[in-house]
């Protein structure tokens, strides 16, 4: 995706740009100025988190905020994250919003100019409080990680496998994406995704102490797993591979072409390598053909699905099996974890993607009313005594395996123009000591609302909850 400076977003399409403020046009005198910065990982989510911001709350709050958005390549830019924040934060933005799980230098350099931070992505280990002296240096301007917990990353691959498991499937591609480059604060959301994905698998193992996936780790001990390997154990192992990349002449790693068992299964696993995309366009045809590889190979091994921790459909669509053929059919389709977004929605029309384990394209909505909450006086990340507290959320996914089902979500998360969070629904996750009368003419009264109540919000994720709770705030 082409790269958009820090500037103000119109409501118009993504990348047609206002010279300055949104809406192009209006004053915008005394507004709150909101920055979101939003890596391009190369999925639909990307586009649609920023079609959000633009189209929806750049109008939804006209009357009171301005917003940023910076998209960018998180793989090629030339800029970061950090220097999107800063140059935020030098056009007077008074918090941020990242996508992500909680950049130090950014959440630092909030503090220092006053600002709030809030990250949306997976959550870090929420089973403990997260106080400064747990998580490095948060401060008391870092509201909190909105996102999925480790053990709903861990569930979302369970249930990826299960859904193709149940239909009699046997041989699977799985993807790890890039478990290194997803590690912050030991989030590695990949490794959980893949760690679910091999538990559902050795639950159909024939007795419990065979050992599966074998491979040595970075001390060079061997490791492998068995039907009572809990996820913890397994995503520790596998995330630990994520510091070195490829396979020696002796195998010690999974390579591209090594086809392991996994109880009554068999696997074929690919980690993606950042820092060489030469190599990477190479593996992705061992991957999506099955070409034997050079350590392990299997003749006459075919997956049947490839299992995507990530963004599966922007990596592997058109390219080896995954292309549709001369019948209009697709011999080796793609499940994924990636969002209800338009592109995802036409991969599954044409037959690309076979199942979406997705997040609401607004899903980012409650860190906005987090940061609101902020700049009215209640920070969610501290506690009674004003210390720092992180702010750990638990957001899951919805899951579909076909297109009406896909059509019906996508359709109640219209993230452009009626999205599942709507000004209304935030509006009661915001604290607010004043009533505000939104530019439809729609008043909102005064809400009291406390961290806890603000998490029980967050945390009903489900389709019907959230369903329920949107047309009661709008009723």
């Amino acid at each position: 995706m082409k790269k958009m400076k820090s500037v103000l977003i119109s409501s118009a399409a993504i990348g047609i740009l206002c010279a300055g403020l949104v809406g192009c046009g209006g004053s915008n005198t005394g507004k709150i100025r909101i920055g979101f910065i939003n890596p391009d990982t190369g999925g639909g989510e990307t586009v649609a988190w920023a079609s959000y911001v633009s189209d929806y709350l750049s109008k939804a709050y006209s009357d009171k905020y301005q917003f940023y958005v910076s998209t960018f390549s998180s793989f090629s830019s030339t800029t970061s994250s950090t220097t999107e924040c800063k140059d935020m934060l030098a056009k007077g933005c008074k918090a941020i919003v990242e996508i992500g799980y909680g950049t130090e230098a950014n959440f630092t350099a909030c503090q220092e100019k006053g600002a709030y931070y809030c990250a949306v992505g997976s959550s870090p280990n929420n089973k403990t409080k997260l106080t400064s002296a747990e998580w490095g240096s948060i401060n008391d301007h870092f509201v909190g990680v909105l996102g999925p917990s480790l053990d709903q990353e861990a569930q979302a691959g369970y249930d990826m496998a299960d859904h193709y498991i149940k239909q009699g499937l046997k041989d699977f591609g799985i993807y790890g994406c890039v478990i290194g480059y997803a590690q912050s604060y030991g989030v590695t959301v990949h490794a959980w995704r893949v760690a679910g994905m091999l538990k559902r698998m050795l639950e159909d193992a024939p007795d419990s102490t065979t050992q599966y996936c074998s491979f040595a780790d970075a001390n060079g001990k061997q490791v492998g797993f068995t039907k009572k390997s809990t996820v913890d154990e397994m995503e520790a192992a596998i995330a630990s591979r994520s510091n070195f990349y490829g396979v020696d002449a002796k195998g010690k790693q999974w390579a591209v072409g090594d086809i392991v068992n996994v109880g009554p299964y068999r696997i074929n696993y690919w980690q993606q390598n950042v820092a060489d995309t030469t190599l990477n366009d190479a593996e992705i045809e061992y991957f999506t053909t099955d070409k034997a590889g050079n350590n392990n190979p299997v003749e006459g091994y075919k997956s049947q699905v490839i299992l995507g921790s990530a963004s599966a459909y922007a990596m592997f669509a058109k390219k080896g099996r995954c292309v549709i053929g001369s019948d209009g059919k697709i011999d080796l389709g793609i499940a994924e974890v990636e969002s209800f977004a338009a592109a995802n929605q036409a991969a599954m029309e044409s037959g690309y993607i076979t199942y979406e384990c997705g997040k609401m394209n607004s899903c980012i909505g409650p860190a906005f009313a987090a940061v609101f909450s902020a700049l009215n006086g209640r920070n969610f990340g501290i506690d009674a005594a004003g210390k720092a507290e992180l702010m750990v959320g638990n957001q899951g996914f919805w899951n579909v395996g076909n297109v009406d089902e896909f059509k019906e979500l996508a359709t109640f998360d219209d993230y452009a123009n009626h999205p599942a969070y709507s000004r209304a629904l935030l509006e009661t996750m915001t604290y607010k000591t004043e009533a505000v009368t939104a530019p439809d003419g729609k008043t909102y009264p005064v809400n009291n609302i406390t961290k806890d109540e603000f998490l029980a919000k967050f945390n009903a994720y489900e389709y019907e909850s959230v369903k329920a709770a949107r047309n009661a705030a709008e009723a």
